[in-house]
């Protein structure tokens, strides 16, 4: 660093997970619907709204735009440019992109999307692509990759072209964003999951072994008791994948997982209520490797003020579970900067 370049900023919280898009590009969302509670800007200037007085540092997460089973690139492109808009701080006047100047600085890494399905050829083809589409200040953000599982036929994830993608990834050094659902599609998925990573570790020297990021806890149903199989089932995979060093997971996207009477819970009765699934992430994982997220704003579906209300229960399970004020630090900030290399 030389006299005249600032030191980056320090920030007490990372929000790991967070979605922005600008109106004028919410076609090109896969999911879209002009009546969907989604629908509508969410930018810079409606997150800082939902997250004041905290103010984060946060990472920028691909929002699954469409690309036609990654054979059409245009969309995700744009999604990288309007990252880069963001983390700049410049933005198109006449579109009112919600971008604001002063908190550009916050925006720390970018997860962007990349069809990590079709093999190592491809994915270098269209990660040349989208390095040449934005400045080196805004590449060098990008510290990640997600390709969204969730939604895949089961044993995607264990093709050999996929395999091969995700060790060019560890090569490159960027992260990939794992999202599975337990929820909704069983233990299949979460079965693929085991089977990708001990493939892609597999031979590969530790420097140039890929990370993985588990995203929402791979999406359990947080409505059932822990006495069920379902339960039981997840926390098995879950123990199973804490196996692996370079796997991290974050602490997000669980209101996704709970009915409408559980969203609305008074924040303690709420910690309690799901504490059983975070302790076995906690213990799993253990501070060093988990990572805080908000999902924002598909957290924000049904409840209001969801940032703060999951900032709150994410306080009070820290407190229930007894830990130690660097195993905070660690879960709200520090993990993230060494998941992702910021």
């Amino acid at each position: 660093m030389t006299q005249n370049e600032a030191a980056p900023p320090q920030f007490d919280i990372i929000d790991a997970h967070v979605h922005m898009y600008p109106r004028n590009e919410q076609s090109m969302l896969a999911w879209y619907s002009p009546d969907g509670a989604l629908a509508g800007r969410k930018s810079v200037v409606e997150y800082l709204e939902a997250t004041t007085p905290t103010a984060p540092g946060f990472m920028l997460v691909e929002a699954d735009r469409i690309n036609s089973g990654g054979m059409h690139w245009d969309a995700p492109l744009a999604e990288l440019k309007w990252a880069g808009r963001i983390a700049t701080g410049t933005s198109h006047e006449k579109d009112e992109e919600g971008i604001l100047s002063d908190f550009a600085q916050n925006l720390v890494g970018v997860i962007i999307w990349a069809p990590v399905h079709l093999g190592p050829t491809k994915l270098i083809e269209y990660l040349t692509l989208a390095k040449q589409s934005v400045t080196p200040q805004v590449w060098a953000a990008v510290r990640g990759v997600r390709f969204l599982l969730q939604d895949k036929p089961d044993g995607t994830c264990c093709d050999p072209l996929f395999i091969d993608s995700l060790r060019e990834l560890g090569r490159l050094g960027l992260a990939f964003d794992i999202c599975v659902d337990h929820h909704r599609r069983g233990n299949a998925q979460l079965d693929d999951v085991l089977k990708m990573v001990q493939n892609v570790h597999g031979n590969v020297a530790p420097e140039q072994q890929a990370v993985f990021v588990i995203d929402h806890l791979c999406k359990p149903d947080l409505t059932i008791s822990p006495s069920d199989p379902a339960f039981l089932d997840w926390k098995t995979a879950i123990i199973k994948l804490s196996s692996f060093s370079d796997v991290f997971v974050k602490l997000s996207g669980c209101f996704s997982e709970m009915n409408e009477n559980m969203k609305l819970m008074p924040i303690k009765e709420l910690s309690e209520t799901i504490f059983p699934w975070i302790s076995v992430v906690l213990e799993a994982f253990g501070a060093r490797r988990i990572m805080f997220g908000s999902d924002w704003p598909v957290c924000t579906i049904g409840l209001e003020n969801s940032w703060r209300k999951w900032h709150e229960v994410a306080d009070l399970i820290f407190s229930k579970a007894e830990l130690c004020e660097d195993d905070r630090k660690s879960i709200w900030a520090t993990t993230a900067k060494i998941a992702y290399r910021l």
